[in-house]
């Protein structure tokens, strides 16, 4: 739950549902876990800004055992559009993911559980969510719009990959989890 003075990022949230545009806004759904790679599982959905301009990326870890490090991070980017911004700030909102609680948010202290997190960042206060197992009802309409705007993104957005934050060339070798 938020408190009182905590709630100018839902007002932000209510502006970018209007506007269309973040305007200090990052919005990140996270999915992860499981066993360790090549089967671990952590797919990043971002939309925020960069050089001015919104953008929706994906980003995701790619294995490749027979490169050192064997780990490397595939991300896509593209333009935002106005109402894949809005309609992310609604469902947010709708969902009541940062004013109500949910039995979905109880750690079942297992290990290697998949978890999902929504987080929103507003001009660098983080606020997040964090799911086990299964997100509740009224989320699922945003998990659902990510994944279309991650289809989105992975088609048409531009495809890099980095080792540590620095740009890398393809591998000769497929990874293992493609």
């Amino acid at each position: 739950m938020t408190t009182n003075n905590e709630t100018y990022f839902l007002d932000a949230l209510k502006s970018a549902e209007t506007t269309g545009n973040l305007q200090g806004l990052e919005i990140e759904v996270w999915t992860g876990g499981g066993q360790p790679p090549p089967y671990y599982r952590s797919d990043q959905f971002r939309l925020l800004s960069l050089s001015g301009r919104d953008v929706l990326q994906f980003a995701r870890p790619l294995f490749y055992p027979s490169r050192e490090p064997a780990t490397l991070v595939e991300k896509f980017v593209m333009e935002a559009k106005p109402d894949e911004l809005r309609t992310v700030a609604r469902l947010i909102l709708e969902g009541e993911i940062f004013t109500r609680s949910y039995a979905e948010e109880e750690n079942p202290n297992v290990a290697d559980a998949f978890s999902t997190e929504v987080i929103v960042t507003f001009y660098g206060k983080e606020y997040l969510r964090r799911y086990f197992r299964r997100v509740p009802k009224t989320v699922e309409p945003l998990l659902n719009e990510v994944q279309r705007l991650t289809a989105k993104v992975k088609m048409g957005g531009k495809r890099t990959l980095f080792d540590k934050e620095k740009e890398v060339p393809e591998p000769p070798i497929p990874p293992a989890n493609p």
